[in-house]
């Protein structure tokens, strides 16, 4: 009850903290004050197995991936001497050979790479993503859009950070990894959500694909590829949190029970949405359309800069690769579009209005929101500009 609220905020604090993290200890630190406050949040409908079921998986795996963070962060510290971001910059750049005397520093690659798996558990990327789809399932719905946008996102601020500040001598020795994981998170994520009949599990490979398309701009090592992937990171935050929000507002609508009463988590469930529950459904086809990356979007926006950051590094294959797998996740995204919209027989069952007013005003400024970025993006990219070019200076 009263610890709910407490364990969100404590979640914000640590995602503040981690994207203003200075060194590998507040790092950490900050990670897994995200981290144990999420475990529990996950976790906190006790009457639900699911839930509990959930909780456990997410620990067990956030406990190996703090495990191989935290020996990363030992081995770099070990090969460098500190534990600040600037000196470890300036450590890197000032040896004699350059990118060539990092390669006599097998501590410190194996530190990196340790710190990777570390960080792509939390970020749910391919091979390192076997917790999401159950996690994303059996937390309570506003948690897993917390989970979907705001935990994984601040890590990949991070990342970002890492890259392009202490780490960036050795960012060119990343792109063929990151060109694999990229591939692999974005074929595996949209694939496996063909294949998924409950929605919540679908939107949760459908995350581990967006995560792909982000390491296509990782890869880049641009001024334009860290403008994308903060633009895209803001889009889909938005996105998300208005798509597990629909699905939360119809909590009490009846609908299968898989994990408590009253929860629409299986596709048929949203047959006829549009006539029954028209405001959701409205916006529930916006989010759609935004991920699938539909012009007028913000979603396409952010596809855009992506791939054609891509496109300008001279990555074309890999930007080919990224359309087509865009195109594959029209089918998944679409079908459960179509299904609100489509009518069983000649006439919609009535049902009863859910989700309250302030709820349904909320939802309706993040559709509009969307909209509105994929019309007229161009503050978010002076924003987004002005970023890129302070994070440069650090």
């Amino acid at each position: 009850g009263g610890k709910y609220y407490p364990l969100v905020l404590f979640a914000t604090l640590g995602m503040m903290l981690l994207v203003s993290s200075m060194d590998l200890l507040m790092m950490f630190l900050s990670l897994e004050l995200l981290s144990i406050s999420m475990y529990m949040l996950v976790g906190s409908q006790r009457d639900k197995w699911v839930s509990t079921e959930a909780a456990i998986k997410y620990i067990l795996t956030g406990a190996f991936a703090s495990g191989f963070l935290l020996f990363g962060i030992a081995l770099v510290y070990g090969a460098t001497g500190t534990i600040s971001f600037s000196k470890m910059e300036s450590i890197l750049g000032g040896l004699t050979g350059g990118a060539g005397a990092i390669h006599e520093l097998p501590l410190l690659q194996i530190g990196i790479a340790l710190m990777m798996v570390g960080l792509g558990f939390k970020i749910a990327m391919v091979p390192f993503h076997m917790w999401a789809p159950d996690v994303y399932e059996g937390a309570p719905t506003p948690i897993t859009g917390l989970l979907s946008t705001g935990s994984k996102i601040a890590v990949v601020a991070l990342i970002l950070r890492l890259f392009s500040n202490p780490f960036i001598q050795v960012s060119s020795q990343w792109v063929g990894i990151l060109w694999v994981l990229a591939v692999l998170s974005m074929t595996l994520g949209n694939v496996a959500a063909l294949l998924q009949k409950n929605v919540k599990r679908m939107l949760a490979y459908s995350s581990i694909a967006h995560v792909g398309y982000l390491l296509v701009a990782f890869i880049t090592l641009s001024t334009r590829g860290m403008e994308a992937i903060l633009l895209y990171s803001a889009f889909y935050a938005v996105m998300g949190l208005a798509a597990f929000g629909c699905i939360a507002s119809l909590t009490r609508a009846g609908g299968s029970t898989t994990a408590g009463e009253g929860e629409r988590l299986k596709a048929e469930d949203y047959t006829s949405l549009g006539y029954t529950q028209p405001v959701q459904a409205a916006i529930l086809s916006i989010c759609l359309l935004s991920l699938a990356g539909i012009p007028l979007t913000a979603g396409f926006i952010g596809k855009l800069y992506l791939f054609g950051a891509a496109v300008n590094a001279g990555f074309v294959g890999l930007a080919v690769i990224a359309v087509l797998n865009s195109a594959v996740s029209l089918y998944y995204y679409l079908g459960l579009m179509l299904r609100m919209y489509a009518l069983p027989g000649r006439f919609a069952p009535a049902e009863e209005p859910v989700g309250s007013l302030f709820g349904k005003l909320v939802l309706l400024v993040l559709g509009v929101t969307i909209i509105a970025l994929g019309i007229y993006p161009t503050p978010l990219i002076g924003a987004v500009k002005g970023a890129v070019t302070a994070l440069s200076a650090l």
